[in-house]
């Protein structure tokens, strides 16, 4: 069997194998009390992480080619590359994450890139696999970027590959619907807490870093709600997807109406005579109408 056929399998199998703890995390200590799964959303979001394991390999190639390509020419190699590694993978983590940080708000100012950042914000669960739920021009936007911008430090492939791990590891983790009591470790890393909060449906413009928390207290966009606390139920209200908007590109206007939608049905429950339905919460049953 080809060699990058196995390594594939063996990445593969290291990232369900990290899935299946994350679900049983899920299952031990969500978010919210009691939560009921939504099977049709399940399968939609299965969907999406067979479809990313299936055109991984493509881009996996891509970002391949264009980190040695960069690393190759950066005139920086000689300099940043006889540094200890701990120093070049912090070199690589900081300049990634920003690029990461500013390709992000930018998904969600342009009109064509929201077009396909939005594939993941329609997701009306969050859960591990979430991460996922990309369409695959944006995933390969979000790995080529920041992985060929860390490249071009100099910090070698060594650290690249470090920096990569860690972003695979923190982004699959920060979508699990797990609650973490530790106090604190967002102020730093971002967390599940801290990512819900951009997935909230008045929250789309705020938590853009994807590993370091600490870009959205550089640019001011840290929510002032602390995120350290489990939320009740209603605390949390996922944004559905608006697909007029969406089509149109405005990805302001997307969040906004989910919020007044979500105000309007809630007053509307709130006089009606007949038994109100539950609020639509992270990790309710609601159906799907990036991120």
């Amino acid at each position: 069997m080809n060699a990058a056929v196995i390594e594939h399998i063996e990445r593969v199998s290291l990232l369900l194998g990290f899935g299946l703890l994350l679900g049983a995390a899920e299952w031990a200590n969500p978010f919210p009390a009691n939560p009921r799964r939504d099977r049709a959303e399940t399968r939609r979001h299965l969907w999406w992480l067979g479809a990313s394991l299936i055109v991984g390999p493509t881009i996996g190639w891509v970002v391949n080619r264009s980190v040695a390509d960069m690393n190759a020419s950066t005139p920086l190699r000689q300099l940043v590359g006889q540094a200890p590694l701990v120093v070049r993978v912090a070199i690589a983590l900081f300049v990634g994450e920003l690029v990461a940080y500013w390709l992000h708000r930018a998904m969600h100012a342009s009109r064509l890139l929201w077009r396909l950042h939005a594939i993941h914000h329609q997701a009306t669960e969050v859960r591990w696999w979430t991460a996922f739920r990309a369409h695959p021009l944006s995933g390969l936007l979000v790995h080529v970027l920041p992985f060929s911008a860390a490249a071009a430090t100099g910090a070698g492939r060594d650290a690249v590959a470090a920096y990569v791990g860690v972003v695979v590891v923190v982004t699959v983790l920060a979508h699990a619907d797990v609650y973490l009591p530790v106090r604190g470790l967002d102020r730093v890393l971002v967390t599940p807490a801290f990512h819900r909060v951009h997935h909230h449906a008045d929250g789309g413009r705020r938590h853009y870093s994807q590993v370091l928390s600490l870009f959205d207290d550089l640019f001011c966009t840290r929510s002032p709600q602390p995120t350290s606390r489990k939320p009740i139920d209603n605390d949390a209200v996922l944004a559905t997807a608006d697909a007029t908007h969406a089509a149109a590109g405005s990805p302001s206007r997307h969040h906004s109406t989910a919020a007044s939608n979500t105000s309007t049905s809630a007053s509307a429950r709130a006089s009606a005579p007949v038994r109100p339905a539950a609020p639509r919460t992270m990790g309710t049953n609601s159906s799907i109408a990036t991120g």
